[in-house]
């Protein structure tokens, strides 16, 4: 993990020096804790051994893949706009998917999935701290829709709210977090 930060707060700076892209991908394995429970830690290591594998094999050579804890792993994208971190990171789930469902253990095939979540530099975040945890929030919310999929992470950028009013629709500028406030508009 630290190899990790260190690579991105190199590529963020050297990204926000030259005005270049860089996204942040967060990787995690569906119900690996599942997987590891049923058949031990020393397959759950090699299956991570594999996981490791798979990554390096889909990404370029001066992109940075590191393990961060458990069955997460982080990647660097330097050079790489939103659409084509998405490219990598769908790329990567595919892979993961089909070469688990050909891979068995005992004669029982593993479905093992993964789940990734996406930023990128400056939009969703300016620091690496920022960058690390829009991507890992990014990669919950996917969870949370089912997983083996991926999620990106958007800041809100409305500056106003949108009412309708008797059919109409007024806006009022404001920020989302305003949002929440009561709203009174005389003779309604």
């Amino acid at each position: 993990a630290r190899q990790f930060l260190s690579a991105l707060q190199k590529e963020t700076r050297r990204a926000k020096r030259y005005s270049l892209d860089l996204c942040v991908l967060y990787l995690d394995i569906d119900d690996f804790r599942e997987i590891n429970e049923r058949y031990g830690d020393l397959v759950g290591d090699i299956l991570l051994r594999e996981v490791a594998i798979l990554i390096k094999n889909k990404i370029r050579d001066i992109d940075v893949a590191a393990r961060m804890a458990g069955e997460e792993f982080g990647l660097v994208l330097p050079e790489t706009e939103r659409m084509g971190a998405f490219l990598v990171a769908e790329r990567i789930r595919k892979e993961m998917e089909r070469h688990f469902l050909r891979r068995d253990i005992d004669g029982r095939p593993i479905s093992m999935t993964v789940t990734i979540g996406m930023a990128k530099y400056p939009e969703d975040g300016t620091n690496t701290d920022r960058l690390v945890r829009r991507a890992e929030e990014a990669m919950h919310q996917a969870k949370a829709r089912g997983g083996n999929s991926v999620g990106v992470a958007y800041r809100a950028r409305r500056t106003c709210r949108r009412y309708a009013v008797r059919g109409r629709t007024v806006q009022i500028p404001g920020t989302p977090a305003e949002a929440a406030k009561e709203l009174v508009i005389p003779g309604c």
